[in-house]
């Protein structure tokens, strides 16, 4: 199957397209583009260690999942 690649302006017209023909859910779920829409998106950005936006997003994305993690190993011992 061949890829297309398309830049971030052309893509954000074809998202908008999407949201006014489909509704604001369909280009947020993955499986619901593919079964009605025939495709999925992947979006490709470069990582830059040493911008703060980026570490900021990683940090909270890890605290976020051992938060989760604690959370649920203490939820059944948890009295009701």
């Amino acid at each position: 199957m061949k890829h297309i690649e398309l830049t971030h302006a052309e893509w954000d017209q074809i998202r908008d397209r999407i949201r006014e023909d489909f509704g604001f859910s369909m280009p947020l779920l993955r499986d619901k583009m593919k079964r009605e829409l025939g495709f999925t998106v992947r979006e490709h950005r470069t990582y830059d260690p040493f911008d703060p936006l980026q570490l900021l997003r990683s940090s909270l994305l890890i605290a976020t999942i051992l938060l989760f993690n604690v959370v649920s190993s203490i939820l059944p011992y948890w009295p009701s």
